[in-house]
């Protein structure tokens, strides 16, 4: 019987050397095996299709819930966006009015960071950078609006990636009915355009809204020119953002389920002291019964089924001594009392399991090495580090574009309500830098040492070592001029108090910039 052809194949009326017709495809692919490989589906063009919107809230859902009961996971997470935001991302300005740039970089920090979010209490700027990288691995987004409190101040609002759009509260419905269901807004100032999971697009495909959904189900939609809705992007046509924790979703559920049923398992291993065989399997007076219960036909049976030819299971006694149980087990007139094996977890599920879990911390970022630092080498962990530092860089990047909005919009304002002077040189009021966290590093001692080398000859500068600490080159050139400063006072002091000290040796005294400290100039004469 001739074999059918797959749907789509081609044949071919060219016949080759062999006389086999000529084959129109260049690359292999499983479908002319079928039997080989498990199925791949097809795709759709669009991201959109293939990720829709009860897709993207699956995932959303099952990501919190993994992050929030695996301590592994939520380790990675948590620690790979401390080192990327930490304590450091002060606004450090580099324009030209230093004056003025005192002014605002003192406002910053002491007024408008602390109380930026509209929550208040716990949320200041660098604790919402950080759940805002967290987010990003756990939701996949979430949006930033800018916006002002009472009395006309800048503020911040973050809303979850839960709150854009009616899928996330299972109004769905009613955001067809105010959409329209051909996709559009349906009525408004955004009137006629698309709109995808809370995403409102011009025709180009840019995002010009987004609609935020409040507790109650109401909603509104804020312009992109106020708001952010931040998220790193995978594909180039997508307009959400997808969780990290999604590409390994699967395996994060089997590592919890396999773990748990392991302890389960090793809980009731550890319970069971000895095993007695005896004929009957029966043990004295008084002691607690297990009964096949989940059989039929013990139940039928009753109580007192012993073993017969016809899969009644018989009775299991045990009794409670120091240590454990003892179970009292059916030998068939042979007696014997042994101890539990229990082989479980294996070395093999172990290492299985090892497996898994370096994969699936490696899709959020993170390194299995960094959780279990048993398993890192010497050469193998600045490797290592490197590759934690890029990621941590990709999650600064991040945070930069939303960090450098923020200060230029709340200079901006403040400037408007009065609260700042004005800065009208141009756009120097916007030339703000900031400091990132120290880096990952295996050896502290040997990268201090190695900048200062570099520094030295001229390959790397002032302000990238500051940046690396999380401050400014400016900033310490300044503390530092009014430290020398001070200690010149002081060693003018000691030198006017005793005339016998030198002023040269005073400042020896008092600071000591060289391995090799200056000779005296003998003793002193009199007292």
């Amino acid at each position: 019987m001739p074999r059918t052809m797959p749907a789509g194949r081609r044949q071919s009326s060219v016949l080759g050397p062999d006389g086999k017709p000529v084959s129109y495809f260049l690359y292999p692919t499983p479908r002319f095996n079928l039997r080989q490989y498990k199925p791949r589906y097809w795709l759709a063009a669009d991201t959109k299709s293939n990720v829709t919107e009860y897709d993207r809230w699956e995932m959303v859902n099952y990501s919190r819930q993994l992050r929030a009961q695996i301590d592994v996971l939520d380790t990675a997470v948590r620690a790979k966006n401390t080192w990327a935001f930490g304590e450091a991302w002060d606004a450090h300005y580099v324009g030209r009015n230093a004056d003025w740039g005192r002014l605002a970089e003192e406002w910053l920090r002491v007024q408008f960071f602390p109380n930026c979010n509209v929550r208040g209490g716990p949320f200041d700027l660098k604790t919402s950078l950080r759940l805002s990288g967290e987010a990003l691995d756990v939701d996949g987004d979430d949006c930033m609006v800018l916006t002002e409190n009472a009395a006309g101040d800048p503020r911040i609002a973050f809303y979850t990636a839960t709150r854009v759009g009616m899928q996330a509260t299972g109004m769905r419905g009613k955001m067809i009915k105010e959409a329209g269901p051909d996709g559009t807004v349906g009525e408004g100032i955004y009137a006629g355009a698309k709109i995808f999971d809370g995403v409102i697009f011009d025709r180009n495909m840019r995002a010009i809204a987004f609609r935020i959904c409040g507790e109650d189900g109401s909603f509104r939609d804020v312009s992109a020119f106020s708001a952010d809705l931040a998220f790193e992007p995978t594909w180039h046509d997508q307009g959400r953002g997808i969780p990290r924790i999604a590409t390994s979703l699967l395996k994060w559920m089997n590592l919890q389920d396999i773990d748990e049923f392991i302890q389960r398992g090793m809980k009731r291993a550890s319970s069971i002291g000895l095993k007695f065989k005896r004929e009957g399997g029966e043990a004295a007076l008084g002691n607690e019964i297990i009964t096949g219960e989940d059989d039929p036909s013990v139940q039928a049976a009753g109580a007192n089924a012993q073993v017969v030819s016809g899969g009644v299971h018989p009775k299991v006694y045990y009794e409670e001594i120091e240590g454990g149980e003892m179970y009292y087990l059916d030998s068939q007139g042979d007696e014997e009392i042994e101890a539990l094996k229990y082989e479980n977890p294996h070395p093999n599920s172990e290492a299985f399991v090892e497996r898994l879990m370096r994969g699936a911390l490696a899709s959020v970022g993170w390194f299995y090495e960094l959780i279990d630092l048993r398993e890192t080498g010497r050469a193998a962990a600045r490797l290592l580090t490197d590759m934690a530092n890029q990621s941590i860089g990709e999650r600064q990047a991040s945070g930069h574009k939303r960090w450098r909005r923020i200060v230029s919009y709340a200079v901006a304002k403040a400037m408007k309500n009065g609260t700042l002077p004005r800065n009208d040189d141009g756009m120097d009021a916007y030339q703000w830098d900031r400091g990132l966290p120290k880096e990952l590093s295996v050896d502290a001692g040997n990268d201090e040492q190695a900048d200062r080398e570099n520094l030295k000859m001229g390959t790397t500068s002032k302000a990238r070592i500051a940046q690396k600490h999380g401050d400014h080159w400016r900033r310490i050139g300044a503390q530092r001029l009014s430290e020398v400063q001070d200690l010149i006072a002081m060693a003018r002091q000691v030198s006017l108090a005793a005339p016998e000290v030198p002023f040269e040796m005073a400042m020896e005294l008092l600071e000591q910039r060289s391995p090799n400290p200056m000779a005296g100039g003998g003793e002193p004469d009199g007292d």
